[in-house]
């Protein structure tokens, strides 16, 4: 048979490269090309029999070990065939993905041999997958299985049996904990005034009667089904288990987050649901091409087409918000209801529907998220350890998005009372008592020109928490081997999930008062590069001198924080406030990456562009580090 251009016959795994516009590729499948029909099947079937011809396409074949999702970092298949249509695919990927079944493979080689997904995330093979898992985990898996059996939350959805056509929110005053085990809900509000179904004041009696199920949000009611599904008896959902409006009980509730997830036998995450309405239950399409090849033989295939499977969590909507997060790594359990499959995670293993273990469930957590479920607090890690988890905790946090800034330390609240315990310490806005020095380190992405700190109050400058950027620890372990050149001489008054309040924010009270060697400089002193690594990591893109002074001669004043091997840290200062007052607020953060003993490339960041002759060679450690003077601050 001769080669053909637009599909390459599906020859070679090696080399399978083709790519072109739809219509030569349907005029190919017209004059006979075998595989070039498989091809416009699948996208007639998939995507569109109305696609406009002038689309262009692209066909590949790849390495399954290439890829570099978050489930597969080295699957047992080989090769994937591949098909892109441009502005056609649904999601972020969307490649259409060519496979066919073991016991019946294709007549072309490089054509991979694949199990079918359920084609339902509410199907029964689902059903079957998720109680397996379930199952498994309850009987298996030690580290899994720590919960202490003494807590309820203060209200849950009892959910009656199959077929009931009602709901009714409990209160669980008198109930045995070891008896009542429920299920929670992970899901994406949306605009509030969509979840019309929600327990307040007006309703609190009326939900306690009875809720129809046909009145429930399409995701409530979803959660509702499966739940029934698993046999239990009752979810908590937040919406219905905490009274909205209600500031009390929010308070109050908000603040059992950690226990709420941690307690529950499993978390049902709508991961691909952007609102209340877009439910936990998918259709998965799947199409069926048989024909014969046009050899004298009429060799009959069987193969089938479907969106390739994305594993990629942040491409979900849910994932994206801050909230989930802790709910995520808090619950032992987690059963992720995504567009295509099931994905199940416990703090044992990870495994979704279309694994290649699918049924084993061993442990497959190499590549998953760093960020996987936090261990039990009887799993003591050292204290390196710990304080590089909360660092990573929040590094992944600060990505991800809130509705009210002001939600920004109570929606990672639930993780620093479960690490609590384990430390031994206390949360101040975000930061540790055992770990305050690299805390303080924090920085911000200086290529981020819309940096800056959120424009209502909600932490001291201080806190990472003040930002609406990106937070990142450079030098990561160099932060955790340090010394500190400070000393604490005063904590702030915090609320029990280590807040300040904003009307306090600038009291005495208020301040992280702190005593150590204090260096007056300027901006246009301090921001130096040494080799090719800047010192000056500064907070905020866009920022007003005081009265009477430019960026550059405003005095600033560098607190020494830290050093590690050839690393030292300062906290740049301004005064904020009247004279006299002692008060100031952080700017940002200088680091000098080199060795004080030895001749360094440093020039300053606002000479004009230097060529490779332009070397200015120092010794010795930058002016904003020297210095005997011992000063207090008090920073708000």
């Amino acid at each position: 048979m001769p080669h053909c251009r637009r599909c390459s016959n599906f020859s070679s795994k090696d080399d399978l490269y083709a790519q072109g516009n739809i219509q030569k590729l349907y005029s190919s499948a017209d004059n006979g090309c075998s595989t070039c029909a498989i091809l416009q099947r699948a996208v007639q079937g998939l995507l569109s029999r109305e696609l406009p011809l002038d689309s262009e396409y692209v066909l590949w074949s790849s390495k399954i070990s290439d890829r570099t999702d978050m489930l597969h970092p080295d699957d047992t298949k080989d090769w994937q065939v591949s098909l892109r249509v441009s502005g056609e695919s649904p999601g972020p990927h969307g490649d259409i993905q060519i496979y066919a079944l073991p016991e019946d493979p294709s007549p072309w080689d490089i054509v991979p041999l694949e199990r079918h997904l359920p084609t339902a995330t509410y199907s029964e093979e689902s059903y079957a997958f998720a109680t397996q898992a379930l199952l498994q985990c309850l009987t298996s898996h030690k580290l899994c299985n720590n919960q202490t059996g003494d807590f309820l939350p203060l209200r849950l959805v009892d959910v009656g049996t199959s077929g009931a056509s009602s709901v009714r929110v409990i209160e669980t005053l008198g109930m045995d904990p070891t008896a009542a085990k429920y299920c929670a809900l992970s899901h994406c509000w949306g605009p509030p005034e969509t979840i019309t179904t929600q327990l307040n004041d007006r309703t609190y009696e009326e939900y306690k009667k009875g809720i129809p199920v046909s009145a429930l949000p399409k995701t409530f009611f979803d959660a509702v089904v499966f739940t029934r599904k698993l046999g239990q008896r009752y979810i908590w959902i937040d919406s219905l288990c905490i009274i909205q409006g209600n500031r009390d009980d929010w308070l109050t509730e908000g603040a059992k987050m950690c226990k709420i997830y941690e307690n529950s036998l499993v978390t049902l995450s709508a991961a691909s649901s952007s609102n209340g309405h877009g439910g936990l239950f998918y259709k998965y399409e799947r199409l069926e091409i048989a024909g014969g090849t046009p050899q004298s033989s009429g060799q009959p295939y069987r193969v089938f087409a479907r969106f390739a499977v994305n594993h990629r969590f942040f491409d979900f909507p849910l994932m994206n918000r801050a909230w989930v997060l802790q709910e995520r790594l808090l619950s032992p359990r987690t059963l992720f209801f995504t567009s295509q499959e099931l994905v199940w995670e416990c703090r044992s293993c990870n495994v979704c529907q279309c694994s290649p273990i699918l049924g084993g469930f061993t442990a497959q957590t190499a590549g998953f998220p760093v960020n996987s479920k936090l261990q039990p607090i009887e799993k003591h890690l050292e204290g390196s350890a710990l304080v590089s988890k909360w660092h990573e905790v929040v590094e992944v946090y600060s990505q991800l998005k809130l509705t009210k800034g002001s939600d920004k330390l109570m929606a990672i609240d639930g993780i620093a009372q479960y690490m609590g315990p384990i430390r031994g310490s206390q949360v101040y806005a975000g930061l540790w008592t055992d770990s305050l020095a690299s805390d303080l380190a924090w920085t911000v992405d200086t290529f981020d020109r819309n940096r800056s700190r959120a424009l209502e109050w909600r932490a001291p400058t201080w806190s990472w928490a003040s930002m609406d950027s990106e937070i990142r620890w450079l030098n990561k372990d160099q932060v955790l081997e340090t010394e500190s050149h400070f000393a604490v001489e005063r904590w702030p008054e915090v609320n029990q999930s280590g807040e300040i309040q904003p009307w306090a924010r600038t009291s005495p009270d208020a301040c992280l008062r702190l005593r150590g060697v204090l260096v007056k400089t300027t901006l246009a002193e301090a921001d130096i590069v040494v080799g090719s690594s800047p010192c000056y990591f500064g907070d905020s893109a866009e920022w007003s001198p005081l009265a009477g002074h430019t960026q550059d001669d405003e005095p600033f004043y560098c607190l020494r924080l830290l050093e590690s091997k050839e690393c030292f840290y300062s906290l740049v200062l301004r005064r904020a406030g009247f004279e006299g007052q002692n008060l100031y607020s952080r700017h940002g953060l200088l680091i000098f990456n080199g060795d004080p003993n030895r001749e360094n490339d440093v020039w300053n960041s606002r000479d004009k562009t230097r060529t490779k002759w332009s070397r200015n060679l120092q010794k010795g450690y930058p002016q904003w580090w020297i210095g005997e003077s011992i000063g207090v601050v008090n920073i708000i």
